[in-house]
């Protein structure tokens, strides 16, 4: 049996992280948390070799650069797959948000990955977001890339783009867990959303939900 890919999309602040974990807490599982090969390899590095600066590369260099894309790209597949195995593992969860980028490639090469989706108004992610690129500013605080400039504007652009892109993923192979709805009604959500989980074949006896008492915020304590 193979490995299969679980990806957990959505804006940052939506909860990408706590279902990550979540998701990642079973046994069987491996939690990369925001394992950013696949969309660096297969997102942002086309992007850049589809516009290179013109004069500085020769022509007869063309087939090596587009062979290093290639080799990139299997490598960051081959490597999550070999650590999961390592780890004994049948699955992996990447729950890292801008894969939703990618969503129609990722849907193509793993035939049989999960998608969930996490769903946040746009009024807590959007002050979510202002907070975190407010926090990145701060002396010793790790600096963000997905949000460096934290202001409303810029945050509700965000928030739009990655639900837009949202729209490329395969209907019946996502599934979607609403972060507002679970912080009003915890429990009820929670076992919905297990149900779910267990149809799409996701082993739902291993999951922890002690979980969801710790804060998943680098810059929020638990209580």
């Amino acid at each position: 049996m193979g490995i299969r890919a679980i990806f957990v999309l959505g804006p940052p602040r939506t909860g990408t992280t706590m279902i990550g974990n979540y998701l990642g807490s079973a046994r069987s599982v491996l939690n990369a948390g925001e394992y950013r090969a696949l969309y660096l390899t297969h997102g942002a590095l086309p992007m850049q070799l589809a516009a290179p600066l013109s004069g500085l590369i020769p022509a007869d260099w063309e087939p090596h650069r587009l062979e290093y894309m290639r080799e990139a790209q299997r490598h960051s597949i081959d490597f999550i797959l070999r650590a999961a195995t390592k780890e004994g593992c049948t699955a992996f969860c990447d729950s890292f948000p801008r894969n939703v980028f990618i969503a129609i490639q990722l849907a193509e090469l793993f035939p049989d990955a999960l998608f969930v989706l996490t769903l946040r108004h746009y009024t807590g992610t959007i002050q979510s977001l202002v907070r975190l690129g407010t926090m990145s500013l701060l002396p010793g605080s790790e600096p963000t890339v997905d949000f460096l400039d934290p202001t409303a504007v810029a945050a509700a652009i965000h928030w739009s783009r990655h639900y837009e892109a949202a729209m490329n993923l395969p209907a019946e192979r996502t599934l979607v867990f609403g972060y507002d709805r679970f912080c009003a009604e915890p429990e009820p959500v929670l076992a919905r959303f297990k149900v779910a989980l267990a149809r799409a074949g996701f082993p739902v006896d291993e999951l922890d939900d002690d979980v969801f008492a710790v804060s998943h915020a680098s810059f929020r304590p638990t209580l």
